[in-house]
């Protein structure tokens, strides 16, 4: 069976909760079934060598700004290393990611794409928008994650390893 592969969007990998975590994905992720690729679309970030260390393939999206002129090109480079290299999953972490992830992805037809929201704000402006934009329905697979999803914590729940907060189904199949 071929290997998934799945492209990592952040902004920056500087030290934070969120690039703390996504390197401990790249550590943590099987990698007889997922082939995991790093794109930090400013290239920039303390913690861009231990991705590295990782084994990770690790890009730099070329991205300083969403309002610059070069956003559209690093856009367009983007999109155009996902199709060339036939990336099955995106998974954008905060906002600038989830953004211009999401808008790459979408025109590349990669199949899922998965946008990350960290912090405990509600979401509003750009980030409502990369949000909206990838969670547009492709297909059986979102269903299919997002009930593995649920079923894993409903599973982490009953063996008592996470408390029950709340309905997860609802938000996950919005």
């Amino acid at each position: 069976m071929a290997r998934r592969r799945v492209l990592y969007t952040v902004n920056r990998m500087d030290v934070g909760g969120s690039q703390t975590h996504l390197i401990q994905v790249l550590r943590l992720l099987d990698r007889e079934r997922f082939e995991p690729i790093l794109c930090c679309l400013t290239g920039k970030g303390a913690l861009l060598d231990v991705a590295r260390a990782t084994g990770t393939t690790v890009l730099a999206g070329g991205l300083e700004g969403l309002k610059s002129p070069r956003a559209l090109a690093a856009l367009a480079r983007l999109r155009g290393f996902m199709r060339r290299e036939r990336i099955d999953v995106v998974h954008n972490y905060l906002l600038r990611a989830n953004v211009v992830g999401t808008l790459a992805a979408r025109a590349a037809g990669v199949p899922v794409v998965l946008t990350s929201k960290r912090g405990c704000h509600e979401r509003a402006g750009w980030e409502m928008i990369g949000a909206r934009l990838s969670n547009k329905k492709r297909g059986k697979f979102r269903e299919r994650l997002a009930s593995r999803a649920c079923s894993h914590s409903a599973a982490m729940q009953l063996s008592k390893q996470v408390p029950a907060r709340g309905n997860y189904s609802n938000a996950l199949t919005r």
